[in-house]
């Protein structure tokens, strides 16, 4: 495998700017696996997931209602957790899903799913 660059933000990162890592996770050096949301009209709780070209996954949570944007804290690589394997994404998904109320309605249809494009997108960017 070659060397890939580190992922880091952005000099502008956060807020809702191009920095945002939900918006351009391109900025970050990252790709967007999916989200998870179980937020409704004005509301939004996510599970997000972003590969870096190395295939480490990044995931993060956040909620909130209109007024603030997704993830608008985030403003450093630090603050996503990376996994160097799906199945280790799918303990902490399922986690997420029991333990916030919020997540409640997530199927674990929708977990599956994101885990096996995980899996994918890993297996793509690990033999490139």
């Amino acid at each position: 495998m070659k060397h890939m660059k580190t992922p880091r933000a952005p000099d502008n990162a956060g807020g809702y700017s191009d920095g945002n890592v939900f918006y351009s996770p391109e900025k970050w050096g990252l790709k967007t696996v999916g989200s998870l949301n179980n937020g409704g009209g004005f509301d939004f709780d996510y599970f997000s997931v972003w590969i870096d070209a190395s295939g480490f996954l990044y995931a993060a949570e956040d909620s909130g209602c209109s007024c603030p944007y997704p993830f608008e804290n985030v403003t450093t690589i630090e603050q996503l957790t990376r996994y160097s394997n799906a199945s280790d994404l799918e303990v902490a998904m399922v986690a997420w899903k029991e333990t916030d109320y919020r997540a409640n309605g997530v199927m674990r249809g929708e977990i599956d799913a994101l885990v096996s494009k995980a899996k994918a997108m890993q297996r793509e960017a690990r033999e490139a």
